[in-house]
């Protein structure tokens, strides 16, 4: 979720703010396909899903409001009476290619700066050379 305390200067919290509240919703069918693939085909018989009830959607996933039934031996009806509220929430379509592609790319563009800092570093002092040194190898991505 959206923090403003961590982002600095007001009109960039507006404007990220504004980006945070401008998330798509995906359509039910896409939910459905989660639960089962997750659930197996019968995942109805132990969780109730209102698919008008979306608590909220973001820019990487969808709550929706849902009903856990008793997991218990009894295979009736009264096993919906001990009953749990639950929050489902489904990942939009393709957000796991989006957020690899996104780590990828911050990955490239990491190793660039790292290469450029480590040139730099031969002509510095002792002291800002350990210290570019120490932040490399504390940030470097495997």
């Amino acid at each position: 979720s959206f923090r403003k305390a961590f982002t600095g200067p007001p009109h960039v919290c507006d404007r990220l703010s504004d980006l945070h509240d401008a998330t798509f919703t995906h359509s039910w069918s896409h939910t459905q396909q989660v639960l089962k693939q997750a659930l197996g085909d019968d995942y109805e018989e132990r969780l109730k899903v209102d698919k008008d009830d979306i608590l909220g959607s973001g820019s990487v996933a969808q709550v929706y409001s849902g009903v856990l039934k008793n997991t218990g031996n009894a295979t009736t009806n009264d096993d919906w009476k001990s009953k749990r509220k639950v929050a489902v929430k489904v990942l939009h379509p393709n957000i796991r290619c989006l957020i690899e592609r996104d780590l990828r790319l911050m990955e490239k563009v990491f190793s660039i700066l790292i290469y450029h800092w480590r040139l730099q570093a031969v002509t510095m002092d002792e002291k800002t050379t350990s210290s570019i040194l120490m932040f490399t190898c504390f940030f470097h991505l495997p």
